[in-house]
Formats: C-alpha cells, sequence, structure tokens
C-alpha cells in the first residue's frame, strides 16, 4: 500500500514539475518522507524508493529557490480603464 502512495507521489512531482509554487506543495511531503524514510521495520526496497522520491523533490526545490527573484516595483504607472459616460437624450 505505501509502495503504491509514493509511486503516485513520484508520478505527481513529474507531472507538477513546472509550478512555480512546486515548493510550497512538495515541501510538507519532503518532511513527511525523511520521517518515514528513518523508520527501522521497512523493506530495503520501500525505503529505497522512498529516498529516490523525496531526493527528486529536494533537487526540484532547491533548483526553483534559486531561480525564484524578489519582487520588484512596477516602473510604470497602470493603465487606467477607460470609462464611458451614458449619453441622454432629451425628448
Amino acid at each position: 500500500m505505501l509502495l503504491t502512495v509514493v509511486e503516485t507521489l513520484q508520478g505527481y512531482v513529474d507531472v507538477y514539475k513546472g509550478l512555480s509554487s512546486f515548493p510550497e506543495i512538495f515541501l510538507p511531503i519532503l518532511r513527511i518522507l525523511n520521517e518515514i524514510e528513518e523508520q527501522n521495520n521497512m523493506p530495503n526496497s520501500l525505503r529505497d524508493k522512498i529516498k529516490h522520491v523525496a531526493e527528486i523533490i529536494k533537487l526540484k526545490v532547491d533548483e526553483l529557490h534559486t531561480l525564484r527573484r524578489p519582487l520588484q516595483m512596477r516602473k510604470q504607472k497602470p493603465v487606467p480603464i477607460k470609462l464611458l459616460n451614458p449619453k441622454f437624450e432629451e425628448k
């Protein structure tokens, strides 16, 4: 059961790796995977799979953190919306 969850998680990581919000989504999952990996009563193959997925998440999070730039002030004023006044006819 746990192996299926880890493989599904790896699929989600592959699908969503292009999102700029990837670290915010997957960092909590990375912490949980690290806690699960430290347990002693787990088969080695499952532990290796969890470690592999955790490494993929860690590499992608580090890559996205280095590419981020801080917010900057706009250099130009925003263009105002043109307001249309209604025209009334006197009759």
